[in-house]
Order: C-alpha cells, then sequence, then structure tokens
C-alpha cells in the first residue's frame, strides 16, 4: 500500500493531534502550582522566556527568600537566542529571571546552558550571613564547577563553591 499526503489528511491533522492529548508543556504547566504557572503569563515574562523542559526537573520549589513562603524555580530559554536560564517565582514580588540572556549571575553569566544539575539545599548554619534563607539552590556543571544561588533581601546573588 503506498502513502500518500493529501489535502484531507491535511485538514485532519489538528485533530488527529488534539486525539494525541496534551503537549509536554501543557503536562508541565499542571504540575506547577497555580500560582507559579501563571507567571508564565506575565507580559514581561511571556515576551521573553519559555518554559525549558529539558531540565530534569524543570522546577524546583522551597523558601528561597526567606519569607515562609513556598517559592518557585523554573527552568527556562530565551525564545530567540536559545540561552538558558532560571525563572524565580515568589509570592511577595514580580518574577525574576537570571540567565536567559537577560540577567547575568555570577560566574554562571548570562547563559545557564552549562547547568547539568541543580537542586534546594539547607545552608550550613552561619555559612553566608547575608542569605535571607537557610534554603539555596545549588547549581553544579558536573565534575567541573558549583555555586550556590541565594536572596539576600534585594536581589539573587552568586556564592563560588568550586571550579
Amino acid at each position: 500500500m503506498k502513502i500518500t499526503t493529501t489535502a484531507l489528511s491535511l485538514l485532519a491533522l489538528p485533530a488527529l493531534l488534539a486525539a494525541q492529548g496534551p503537549s509536554p508543556a501543557d503536562l508541565a504547566l499542571a504540575s506547577l502550582p497555580p500560582w507559579a504557572a501563571q507567571a508564565l503569563s506575565d507580559p514581561l515574562v511571556k515576551s521573553r522566556v519559555v518554559l525549558h523542559l529539558a531540565t530534569n526537573p524543570f522546577f524546583i520549589s522551597g523558601d528561597f527568600d526567606g519569607d515562609n513562603r513556598v517559592d518557585v524555580a523554573i527552568a527556562v530559554r530565551a525564545e530567540g537566542s536559545g540561552k538558558r536560564g532560571i525563572l524565580f517565582v515568589s509570592r511577595a514580588r514580580r518574577p525574576i529571571v537570571l540567565g536567559a540572556g537577560l540577567n547575568s549571575i555570577g560566574n554562571g553569566g548570562d547563559d545557564l546552558s552549562w547547568l547539568d544539575v541543580w537542586r534546594p539545599e539547607e545552608l550550613p548554619a552561619g555559612k553566608l550571613p547575608a542569605a535571607r534563607s537557610r534554603l539555596v539552590i545549588h547549581v553544579e556543571k558536573l565534575e567541573s564547577a558549583s555555586a550556590w544561588i541565594y536572596w539576600d533581601g534585594q536581589r539573587f546573588r552568586w556564592h563560588q563553591l568550586g571550579d
């Protein structure tokens, strides 16, 4: 049997795609807390970055700013340049993008494409007096370098751990 593309099959494509279920991006958005997913609709965010689902996990959560409420850090990329970054979503302020060609952070620069591993990590007591939370984000390039990203009350800062 020979398979050919016809106008009818092209017209049926949207229905066929819809029958396959939700897209990976739709499923990812459904995995986020609703208030965090809504941040991706913020005009300043939506016009600059999209979810980057190749990072595993694509989001982490914890009280990163010390306000005793859960925050979310989401892996994103700039749609135009493809540069990767982190979108921080807090209930206390507008979303903040680090990297993604928009904002440089410490030795991480403005493109976090090098990032292999990230996770919430509890600070040892007294380790970073400027940090407003005991919870930081550990970022790492395997077998190379790592750092903590933390909130100092005004902005996110970088603390290099090793290279």
